[in-house]
């Protein structure tokens, strides 16, 4: 196979998802889609100067933290482009324009409706983080029909930017921050949680969210993270038979989603989920031996 013959597509991202994606991008080869990804970091400086390089040279580009929000803050202030959400993961290329999307956005839309059909949209949705993916999923979950959300951010100046830019562009919801200690002490009004913070020792949030006070019955605990594969947070909602999606099975919807829109090519979501599981247990096997 000739070079000019393979679909060239790249990542530009500070934490690069090269495990996630080298992945997909043997699996389309083996179906005999041939295709290469390359990865991307520089200066946020640079961003404007760089994209277009990479524009000129690949079909399709995934965009991750912190070029999401840059990219989603650029288009907003656009006059050109409508893009309210301020947050996209991906450049897509379609008759030789490029168009910004949030594929997390539609995907966990279908994640949910596939895993549980039905949730309780009355109650209130609480989303830890306030960066790129938080945002991705509030409009995901507005669409599946909550109008009550609760941010919980360590950071609160962050979720005061958040929130303000969200209430500016969404009315009639309910909009709230919600403090460590509040949350701590929180009555079981929600109905899902969506954590989008990473799974590291100094992350604090996460310590008040395993007692699960804050969760209704039959609730929803979602995590975006494939790393590590059976978080704290699942695991203990596991143990406390509520229902779980972990990020093994959100980031793959999220890789279905995108090859079938920009490939065309379809994948099945559960065998593919399970493909995906499957490496990374054998890569955390192996990393242990």
């Amino acid at each position: 196979m000739s070079k000019e013959n393979i679909c060239k597509w790249a990542e530009i991202s500070r934490v690069r998802h090269d495990t996630q994606y080298d992945f997909l991008s043997k699996k389309l080869n083996d179906m005999g889609f041939h295709n290469q990804v390359d990865y991307f970091d520089f200066p946020t400086s640079e961003f404007d100067e760089r994209i277009e390089e990479i524009k000129q040279n690949y079909e399709q580009i995934r965009i991750g933290s912190p070029y999401g929000e840059i990219l989603g803050n650029t288009l907003a202030q656009s006059t050109l482009i409508p893009f309210s959400l301020q947050s996209c993961d991906a450049l897509m290329k379609e008759d030789g324009k490029w168009w910004p999307r949030s594929f997390l956005e539609v995907s966990f839309v279908e994640t949910m409706i596939h895993r549980f059909g039905s949730l309780k949209i009355d109650e209130t949705a609480i989303i830890i983080g306030c960066g790129t993916t938080a945002r991705a999923v509030f409009s995901a979950l507005m669409k599946l029909g909550y109008v009550k959300f609760m941010f919980a951010e360590y950071f609160e100046e962050k979720a005061t930017q958040t929130l303000k830019s969200l209430r500016e562009r969404y009315f009639n919801l309910d909009i709230r921050y919600i403090s460590q200690d509040e949350l701590a002490y929180l009555p079981g009004i929600c109905s899902i949680i969506v954590n989008t913070t990473p799974h590291i020792e100094d992350n604090l949030l996460l310590k008040d969210l395993y007692y699960f006070n804050y969760l209704s019955k039959n609730s929803v605990v979602v995590d975006t993270n494939s790393k590590p594969l059976n978080p704290p947070l699942t695991q203990q909602a596991l143990d406390l038979d509520l229902h779980v999606c972990d990020g093994v099975t959100v980031n793959a919807y999220n890789d279905v989603v995108w090859v079938k829109t920009c490939f065309g090519i379809d994948l099945d979501p559960e065998s593919y989920i399970e493909e995906w599981r499957e490496h990374l247990k054998a890569l955390h096997k192996s990393s242990e031996s």
